[in-house]
């Protein structure tokens, strides 16, 4: 398991600031889509509080958004280090403010996209692509999950989420130097991200909130918790239609 390391976490002198782990890295927030293809994506996203609202709007790929630094208004409510929002593809969100010194946070695609189709702009765009897309309206996912509030369990493994289609949010908690449990990776595969702490990487520098990889489907790749323990989820993406 390849590990991607943010330089830093808390926002730039810039408005918004993107690094890239995997796939292509959006040039920027304001911009039409150009492209979309098969292509694993994680790229990491800091914002200023000074910027303008991230307006509402959708992608046309499923995706993870795990907020790492700061905090934000997303929607009706706050967010914070520890949130994790899910939405389907062709499903919008937000708007999204950053608050008090800003926000950062990671976006995990299974696929690649560009741009952001923002809302009512595309209204006919979505209209038209929800009716050639296979998944029942009454199936889309637009959700949160706040990892830091839920309470602590019996086990190591906690899931949160779990629908017949593969999409799974597990949280792990590991104490020092503890060997993550297996776990079978289904779905499209999974993300799995740092929330709390340090993982130990090959005997490395422990990787800390806000490392990122990608896990295939099958058996969950090892993890050992670093100095201090970690939370990790393990965010699945359900299967490709």
């Amino acid at each position: 398991m390849q590990w991607g390391v943010p330089t830093r976490l808390e926002p730039t002198d810039q408005p918004t600031g993107v690094e890239g782990y995997l796939g292509d890295v959006p040039a920027g927030d304001f911009r039409d889509p150009d492209y979309e293809r098969f292509e694993r994506q994680a790229f990491l996203v800091r914002m200023r509080s000074d910027r303008p609202a991230l307006r509402v709007h959708y992608h046309p790929v499923d995706q993870f958004q795990v907020f790492c630094w700061g905090a934000a208004e997303f929607a009706n409510h706050r967010v914070a280090a520890g949130t994790v929002h899910y939405a389907d593809r062709l499903t919008p969100y937000g708007p999204l403010q950053p608050i008090d010194e800003g926000v950062s946070f990671l976006t995990l695609r299974s696929e690649s996209a560009c741009g952001a189709h923002y809302m009512p702009d595309r209204r006919s765009e979505l209209a038209e692509r929800l009716r050639a897309d296979p998944r029942p309206a009454d199936r889309r996912r637009n959700v949160s999950f706040d990892l830091a509030a839920e309470p602590d369990a019996a086990t190591a493994v906690a899931t949160l989420r779990e629908d017949d289609d593969g999409l799974r949010v597990s949280r792990v908690r590991l104490d020092a130097g503890e060997a993550g449990p297996e776990m079978e990776i289904g779905g499209d595969g999974a993300f799995v991200v740092v929330v709390e702490g340090d993982v130990d990487v090959d005997g490395d520098a422990p990787a800390g909130v806000g490392c990122v990889a990608w896990n295939d489907p099958g058996t969950l790749a090892p993890i050992v918790g670093g100095p201090f323990g970690a939370v990790v989820a393990v965010l699945q993406l359900p299967d490709r239609p």
